[in-house]
């Protein structure tokens, strides 16, 4: 069910959550959103599960988490995220300050590519507790399991 309706008055900067899970959003209205996001530093939570996030939309949306810099929670799942997009914002996400829980479920099938850059993400966020992902390949689950475990607590 949507549950926000995504306009650029919506994006203020004061708002600190941002709800627009299964809203079949349109690749033109993530552009929307991603740009109005990024003039939302402050946002604490961004879930925007269950649409499908391609093109023009993923460079921006990257843009876009690099800045929020006080987010805490970032649920991206079941959005359809081609590989190279996911491992983009991934990428926008590593080292992030106040992050603890990160949503990935049901997105394209996971590769070696993904199992490193969600690696290179646990490793990268300190206040992570909370990653929710599903990779195709039961061993490169259990490896990344193992490794995010034996890291965090060495």
């Amino acid at each position: 069910m949507c549950t926000h309706t995504y306009t650029q008055a919506a994006m203020h900067s004061t708002h600190s959550h941002f709800r627009a899970s299964s809203c079949s959003i349109t690749e033109g209205d993530f552009e929307l959103i991603a740009v109005g996001l990024v003039n939302c530093p402050h946002m604490t939570k961004l879930n925007i599960a269950v649409n499908q996030i391609s093109g023009a939309a993923v460079p921006r949306l990257a843009e876009a988490l690099r800045g929020m810099r006080s987010l805490t929670h970032l649920n991206l799942s079941y959005c359809s995220i081609p590989t190279e997009s996911l491992v983009k914002l991934l990428q926008a996400l590593h080292g992030h300050p106040t992050l603890h829980t990160l949503k990935l479920l049901g997105n394209d099938p996971y590769s070696g590519v993904h199992a490193r850059a969600i690696g290179d993400v646990f490793l990268s966020i300190p206040h992570l507790t909370d990653l929710g992902f599903s990779i195709g390949q039961l061993l490169l689950q259990q490896q990344a399991a193992v490794t995010f475990h034996v890291a965090r607590n060495q």
